[in-house]
């Protein structure tokens, strides 16, 4: 990740990871604001930090600058989004879920609870 100007990407201050859904897939985005070294490596760089997966925006939030990193996710990330997306679609689930009495879950309800729980709550 280092340019002919010296310039080291991995040497900036990044955001947490985040993971966003983009045109071209799931990918994972750090985002940071830029310095006046980033400037200069943009200017005589710029197609090669393109290629690395840097891009450089006004933020829609604050008008500021800011520097995005995009990444593939790698495949155990991969993976794990297609095993929760797997018992996102569920029908049934085997948990036992209290309700008033005389009422019953519907099988679906039911797995939902469970995805839920699984994502969001202590239920592993």
């Amino acid at each position: 990740m280092v340019v002919q100007t010296q310039f080291d990407i991995r040497s900036m201050k990044w955001s947490d990871p985040v993971q966003v859904r983009t045109k071209l897939g799931m990918r994972t985005l750090r985002k940071t604001s830029p310095t006046e070294d980033f400037w200069v490596a943009w200017r005589a760089e710029k197609e090669k930090l393109k290629a690395m997966g840097v891009s450089c925006s006004r933020s829609k939030h604050n008008g500021l600058w800011e520097i995005c990193h995009w990444e593939e996710l790698d495949s155990n990330q991969k993976d794990e989004m297609e095993r929760q997306a797997e018992a996102s679609r569920a029908s049934d689930s085997d948990i036992d879920v209290p309700c008033p009495e005389g009422l019953d879950y519907l099988p679906y309800q039911l797995a939902g609870i469970s995805y839920a729980l699984r994502v969001f709550g202590d239920l592993k």
